[in-house]
């Protein structure tokens, strides 16, 4: 068998920050005042190899819903941010593919649909039923992913055996898609490394 070298390619020029900045910056201020104070998570983690750069950081909703027919139900919101730099290979390859792929409690994502005007490439996936929205964007060798989730707390209701379930509130999906997109363009500009 025959293999043909092949000349490699340049390496994506990075053109944002990472690390603490990364993490002191995301207020997620669109995300909170739709759906209500949300409070950082510690610092966020950063993971770093000579091909990566990894830099997560996660925002709780305070408290939650309860209501007084259902006082042990609970509510909130749940945001995370993974901004990973690609030093050494273009990530643009990938980046649709790996947008269809599903987390750890899925097996498949929802066909993600096109965000003109963001990045380089931008990509929103949604499951509306199960109360989850990611957004990833391709721009100048970094990916950005941001998530949201809403949680929701039975606290031992016994609502799996046909016990009552509380009216459970919808988030308005398109406002939550619009804050997100408010969020990762700002996020983008204050990370965004001087020209």
């Amino acid at each position: 068998m025959l293999y043909r070298a092949t000349a490699p390619e340049p390496a994506p020029e990075v053109a944002y920050r990472s690390g603490d900045a990364v993490c002191d910056r995301f207020k997620a201020a669109a995300l909170t005042r739709l759906l209500g104070k949300t409070v950082s998570q510690g610092g966020g983690v950063r993971q770093e190899t000579a091909v990566l750069d990894r830099t997560t950081c996660a925002r709780d909703a305070e408290g939650g819903t309860e209501t007084e027919e259902h006082p042990d139900y609970t509510r909130r919101h749940w945001v995370m941010l993974d901004l990973t730099l690609h030093k050494k290979v273009d990530p643009e390859t990938e980046f649709e593919a790996t947008a269809r792929f599903g987390d750890w409690w899925t097996t498949a994502a929802p066909e993600p649909e096109a965000v003109p005007g963001l990045g380089e490439h931008a990509l929103m996936t949604k499951d509306e039923g199960g109360g989850t929205w990611k957004l990833r964007v391709l721009d100048g060798g970094a990916v950005f992913t941001l998530s949201v989730m809403v949680l929701q707390d039975y606290n031992g209701m016994d609502v799996e055996d046909g016990g009552p379930r509380p009216d459970e509130p919808r988030t308005d999906s398109a406002a939550v898609q619009a804050a997100m997109i408010q969020d990762m363009r700002a996020l983008m500009t204050t990370v965004a490394l001087e020209k």
